[in-house]
């Protein structure tokens, strides 16, 4: 009973102790690698000081099997139905202490039989060595005299152990969601099968040249692991082997889908790791088992460091990589090189096998297993990289997202904006820089910290906002200017430095900023503890609603973003007075915590079922706050918006899977009616027009935005989508009279004139249609669509140099078939009725409706 009670506190403290994602300010959007395995290592030294600090008082029996048990029971315990974790320093010691204080007094008491001797080989003279080695020592210090090989063999073997398991594991990582509850899953899934293992093999190694073989075989095993993982890590199978189990690739993070991927990648180096961990009878042997597998964890980052040197000015490339794969064969080398240490002092075959090192060592210089790249194979478009790299903290890759943007991924997870995300990521940073004072912006000589990936977007939207200086860091800084060097090409990089962690949190102590930004992540969000900066400094980090954050500790009041209405993100700002906003800005209480989520709920449903109740939880909080006026209507939008949301078909555009109700629109648009609008109802009412657009939702559209339109003539946004609905409506001359009305009040964009030319030439009016299409032209001389539009208005108009720019589109794609009329002799097709799309090519668009919901 002691043994599977230590079994079990030592499961517990090893589940509990796990590294929070900004557990720094620095790390906001990465925990560095050294301080993740930091964290898992101090429950194995916890552990090995437990065990020997007590053998004295408790002698060295042990039962394996007991203990396995428990340390199983304790990460499911608190891995699947806890899953609380320290989000402070100050928690996290607190865990220690306590954690040591439980070890040391269960470590105190028998943890099993005594075994005088270690147990040989069944062979007389291995028991006639041992008899004669006993009858020079007095029986009493047979029971506590220990030799030093013993504990420092295993001690050697834990360390080659925790290399090649971790070798593994960051490969079966990108198979996963890449959460906590996963890492937790595998866990659970390696301790059942080690326990298995030694359940099922502890009479068939009854020797301790077999079990020390097997112990340290464990770490040769992982290549067999390896092996696993190249077949499962395409998508076809993936697919395959998900579908022997009936389970598909959209259940990925799910608990069946974690298990199945760890049982079959686990499954042999379990087996022979339980198979040699039914041999440790001695506690000492455990201690410096568990010693070797927390210095191999501390070890293993460092052996992942790579070379980046300079070509040229500029021109970063990497010299040199130690992919991950490597360690699994030099974690086999170190783990037998112990075994070796251990099994030379034993005589006969024992001895003989300690010769099995010669055999092992020499693998990771003659045939180091080739680099695994797994890039997500659940995709329904397999990833096609510019550049992959291992890291410490993971895989690093640049790869192109939607609408040609290049995006960098840590592990899978984006630590930059692509596609949809991109216009989220501009809204949150304009926001951030909204909260300087005035002076400061119109200065544009502010200084700014970025905690995360500079990309060319990022570096143009600061700079444009006035931002003179822009450093950054983040866990991945060394590989930062490799990074930037592929994103910005011939671009030139802004002013600022890429600093590392530590140099970053100088530099906010001395007070060298004037802004710090986190932009938001997906997936985890981090802790919201300690993003405290300095009294001058203005510090926003932002989260991913989807990620769970309704249960944190978010202050008083928060920012809220959105670009779309299917994502949220909460914005934290610390060194701002709140009633010195600037104008048009807008803070929402906070409201009371929500309670968390448990791991096994998480692990029952998808992600993306997870990321529509976190996002519904976080608005319910916003709602539930004391807020008033505007800020109350936003949050029951939200509220009513979120909780409304139902799971959608892939294949529908994004409009049309947003569930759009008339209670959140009521909602927003009395608050929309306040002068001026605040930035938060501005966002959420841009997002709702898009949608309704994209919904062809023309009598929601006039119910809901026009008595806005009207209090807010300089709204273009809002003109523009009405003037569709105009269009939309078969009523271009309305059309006219609104666009009109607005660029007399002096408030115009390119879209509202290519509106307002459409309309025209709807009208007939194709001269006064080709003036606005040139102004439109002369904004955006490059857009596809509206060179279109003034080509063929210019051919209606009846001009000569319209045919010459159909020439040249034609030139430029001859599959423009529906430009070809505009050269042929005889009457021209007809001026296309309602609205076409910008971006169309083909004429009006026939039918681009969604479900209206």
């Amino acid at each position: 009973m002691r043994t599977l009670t230590l079994g079990l506190l030592f499961g517990l403290t090893a589940s509990a102790l796990r590294a929070p994602l900004g557990v720094e300010l620095v790390h906001a959007t990465a925990t560095p690698a050294t301080i993740a395995v930091a964290y898992r290592a101090i429950a194995f030294f916890l552990l090995a000081i437990a065990l020997l600090a007590s053998r004295n008082k408790a002698g060295e029996g042990f039962s394996p099997i007991h203990f396995l048990g428990g340390a199983l029971l304790g990460l499911a315990t608190h891995g699947l139905l806890l899953g609380s974790t320290p989000q402070s320093h100050f928690g996290a010691v607190l865990l220690v202490a306590t954690a040591a204080a439980a070890l040391y007094i269960t470590a105190r008491a028998q943890l099993g039989p005594e075994t005088d001797t270690d147990e040989g080989d069944a062979t007389s003279s291995n028991a006639t060595a041992d008899a004669n080695s006993a009858s020079n020592v007095d029986s009493d210090d047979n029971a506590t005299r220990i030799p030093v090989a013993t504990p420092l063999a295993h001690a050697l073997i834990g360390c080659g152990l925790a290399l090649s398991f971790d070798g593994v594991h960051r490969h079966l990582r990108l198979l996963s969601a890449n959460a906590s509850t996963d890492d937790t899953v595998f866990a659970c899934v390696l301790a059942a099968l080690v326990l298995v293992g030694a359940a099922c093999f502890r009479n068939i190694t009854r020797s301790t040249t077999s079990r020390t073989l097997c112990l340290a075989g464990a770490a040769l095993g992982t290549w067999a692991s390896l092996r696993v993982l190249t077949t499962i890590s395409s998508s076809r199978g993936l697919d395959r082997y998900l579908r022997w189990f009936d389970l598909d690739t959209s259940l990925l993070g799910t608990l069946a889908y974690d298990a199945l991927l760890a049982a079959v990648v686990f499954v042999i180096p379990a087996f022979l790791l339980g198979a040699g961990f039914a041999g440790l009878r001695r506690r000492s042997n455990l201690a410096g088992l568990a010693a070797g597998l927390a210095i191999g964890l501390i070890i293993a980052p460092h052996c992942m460091r790579f070379v980046i040197l300079d070509k040229g000015l500029s021109q970063p490339f990497v010299a040199h990589e130690f992919p991950a794969s490597h360690l699994i064969l030099w974690g086999a080398a170190v783990a037998f090189a112990g075994a070796a240490l251990h099994l030379v002092r034993h005589p006969g075959i024992a001895r003989w096998s300690a010769i099995s090192v010669l055999l092992v060592a020499p693998l990771p210089i003659i045939a180091p297993p080739q680099a695994v790249r797994i890039l997500s194979p659940w995709a329904l478009r397999t990833p096609q990289p510019e550049l992959m790299l291992d890291t410490p903290e993971g895989l690093l890759t640049i790869e192109p997202t939607e609408f040609e943007l290049d995006a960098v991924t840590l592990d899978r997870r984006l630590l930059s904006p692509g596609g949809d995300s991109a216009a989220s990521d501009r809204l949150q940073l304009r926001a951030s820089v909204a909260l300087l004072s005035d002076e400061l912006r119109a200065s544009r000589d502010f200084h700014v910290l970025l905690l995360g990936q500079l990309t060319p977007g990022r570096a143009l939207n600061l700079t444009s906002l006035g931002a003179a200086r822009i450093d950054r860091t983040g866990a991945w800084h060394a590989a930062m200017p490799l990074l930037e060097d592929h994103l910005f090409h011939d671009n030139p990089l802004p002013e600022g430095e890429v600093l590392s962690p530590r140099d970053a949190r100088a530099r906010i102590s001395n007070g060298e900023y004037d802004l710090i930004i986190a932009p938001k992540i997906g997936g985890e969000q981090p802790t919201t503890r300690n993003f405290a900066s300095g009294p001058d400094t203005i510090t926003v980090v932002w989260f991913d609603a989807a990620g769970g954050i309704a249960h944190g500790s978010l202050g008083t009041h928060v920012l809220i973003s959105t670009a779309t209405l299917e994502d949220l993100s909460i914005g934290l700002a610390h060194g701002i007075d709140h009633d010195e906003l600037p104008p048009g800005e807008l803070l929402l209480c906070a409201g009371p915590a929500q309670s968390r989520e448990r791991p096994w709920t998480i692990l029952g449903s998808r992600i993306e079922a997870r990321e529509e109740r976190a996002r519904a939880a976080m608005s319910r909080r916003l709602a539930q706050a004391k807020n008033a006026g505007v800020g109350t209507l936003i949050a029951e939008g939200l509220h009513s918006h979120f909780g409304a949301q139902q799971h959608s078909s892939p294949y529908e555009t994004l409009a049309q899977q947003i569930e759009l109700s008339d209670a959140a629109l009521a909602s927003w648009s009395m608050a929309g009616r306040t002068t001026p609008p605040t930035r938060p109802i501005a966002e959420v009412l841009g997002a709702a027009a898009r949608v309704l657009q994209g919904k062809r939702a023309i009598t929601r559209i006039y119910e809901h935005l026009e008595p806005l339109a009207a209090i807010h003539p300089g709204w273009t946004d809002l003109t523009a989508t009405l003037a569709y609905a105009d269009l939309e409506a078969l009523d271009p001359s309305h059309c006219v009279h609104r666009i009109e009305t607005s660029l007399e009040l002096g408030h115009e964009t390119p879209l509202l004139h290519v509106l307002l030319a459409d309309a025209l030439i709807q009208l007939g009016r194709a001269d006064d249609g080709v003036d606005h299409l040139w102004i439109a032209y002369e904004e955006l001389p490059t857009h596809l669509g509206v060179r279109e539009r003034l080509a063929m208005a210019l051919v209606r108009a009846g001009e000569p140099e319209g045919r010459a720019m159909i020439e040249d589109l034609l030139l430029e794609d001859p599959d423009r078939e529906h430009l070809r009329p505009y050269l042929e002799t005889g009457p021209l097709p007809s001026a296309p009725t309602g609205y076409t799309p910008l971006e169309a090519t083909g004429g009006h668009s026939e039918d681009h409706a969604g479900h209206d919901h």
